[in-house]
């Protein structure tokens, strides 16, 4: 008896209704993306330096940095899916999602784009302080933290309203 619903989406037969895909952008927004982004570029600089201390690390470093990279497009494609949705009703732009205007907060700002920093300038420089080519996937990683700021900026931004437009002589388009 399973039918599909327009408000609903498809059926979803699940025992734990927190496992729900309409309960899961809830428990997204209420991610703390700050400590999630420090915490990736501090797994990746340890990493980064085991690898450069013992070359069996150097495996354990690709993979953590294509790792990275993937958590990182899928966290970017989340945001702009959700962007998508609010674009209906708010104005939302790319701007917002990756540069996070000055409507948000500095403190939250500085301390998302410092994580980027500081995982680009890892990206940068351990590749130059070993001799081996596997550290140049390092900079992949630094997609991480972008993910990671345009997932707050989506879940905890707040945009301008959208104003509601009527066109009643659509006739002018084509003369």
């Amino acid at each position: 008896m399973n039918t599909w619903h327009l408000n609903t989406g498809p059926p979803f037969k699940s025992r734990d209704n927190e496992t729900h895909p309409t309960k899961l952008w809830p428990k997204l927004m209420k991610v703390n993306y700050s400590i999630f982004s420090w915490a990736g570029t501090s797994i990746f600089l340890i990493s980064g330096f085991s690898a450069i201390a013992f070359e069996s690390l150097e495996i354990i470093y690709v993979i953590l940095s294509l790792g990275l990279l993937c958590i990182g497009i899928t966290m970017c494609s989340i945001a702009f899916l959700k962007s998508l949705e609010l674009s209906r009703h708010q104005i939302v732009t790319t701007g917002d999602l990756f540069l996070m205007s000055i409507a948000f907060p500095r403190r939250d700002r500085m301390t998302l784009w410092s994580s980027f920093a500081v995982s680009l300038l890892a990206g940068i420089l351990l590749p130059v302080m070993s001799t081996s080519t596997n550290f140049a996937f390092g900079i992949l990683a630094s997609v991480y933290p972008i993910g990671n700021v345009n997932m707050w900026a989506i879940s905890r931004g707040s945009f301008l309203e959208r104003k509601n437009i009527e066109i009643n002589d659509e006739s002018d388009d084509y003369e």
